[in-house]
């Protein structure tokens, strides 16, 4: 007989529906603290830079199945000491995914106190990187403008996108140590070990079965060996893979499917798989260490 219900208050009617997460309140950016910039030469730079980027990848995209999924994993550098502007890189209806974003301490000297140097990393289809190359292009020669409700009087913002374009500092293709968000150093590429993979599951619509067998795919034309069945969350998909960082870096297709990497938690089944002597001896190493 099954127990009584505690909370028959609680009524439970339908079926629940995915929403990904959104803050509920608006942030206010102060544009004093963004970092100082030459409109022209830093505008210049950022347009140079996605430019260079698509005319890399034009060769890749037109050996692809043009139907496919193709697109370019990109890392934005943040100014040290200041903030980067990410939800303005999350452009899902685009299908622009911003897959992590990175923080690293830079430990200050003398009078200098340590600062922050933000990083993002965001898949952005190929026919899509025309998208940032516009909004360079109208920060260059447009100013955007506010009309106050109360007064009716029209102020100039200053440039379009300023707040997002202004944040970055340069922009560049990914490369492998870009999709790491654990505290310890990034491993050495020629060493085998495991991986906890996070990968990415499409916008603006669900595609985690077409990434995921994409993934698999090129897993295994590098020798990369996937252990167990994936876990699907909400956001994510996540694999357990062995091999070095070298294979990763063998397939642009794979790392186009990557959101994170991390070393692999863990877990008490590791300790509840060891015999008898193992456990004497697991006890006897950590016994010194207790105070």
């Amino acid at each position: 007989m099954p127990p009584p219900n505690p909370h028959p208050h609680f009524i439970v009617t339908g079926r629940g529906r995915r929403f990904g997460y959104g803050f509920p309140h608006k942030i206010s950016i102060d544009p004093a603290a963004r970092p100082p910039r030459d409109r022209v030469s830093h505008g210049t730079a950022l347009r140079d830079g996605f430019d260079a980027i698509r005319r890399e990848l034009r060769p890749e995209w037109e050996a692809q199945d043009r139907s496919a999924d193709f697109g370019v994993q990109i890392e934005f550098e943040g100014e040290l000491g200041y903030a980067l502007e990410v939800d303005s890189l999350d452009l899902r209806r685009s299908g622009i995914e911003l897959v992590n974003t990175r923080v690293v301490v830079i430990p200050g000297e003398g009078d200098i106190a340590a600062r922050t140097l933000r990083y993002a990393t965001v898949f952005v289809p190929y026919g899509k990187l025309n998208l940032f190359i516009q909004k360079t292009e109208k920060y260059l020669t447009e100013n955007g403008s506010y009309k106050d409700r109360k007064t009716g009087v029209v102020r100039d913002t200053g440039p379009k996108y300023g707040a997002l374009l202004e944040s970055i500092s340069t922009v560049r293709r990914a490369v492998i140590s870009s999709f790491w968000t654990d505290k310890e150093s990034f491993p050495e590429l020629g060493t085998p070990r495991w991986w906890e993979v996070w990968l990415r599951v499409g916008a603006p619509t669900d595609q985690r079965e077409t990434i995921l067998g994409l993934f698999t795919s090129e897993a295994n034309r590098v020798g990369l060996r996937i252990k167990g069945p994936p876990l699907n969350f909400p956001e994510q998909v996540v694999l357990l893979v062995f091999g070095t960082g070298n294979q990763f870096t063998q397939s642009s297709s794979l790392i186009s499917c990557l959101a994170e990497l991390r070393t692999p938690a863990t877990t008490a089944s590791f300790f509840a798989g060891l015999d008898n002597i193992q456990m004497q001896q697991w006890v006897q190493s950590l016994a010194p260490l207790v105070v």
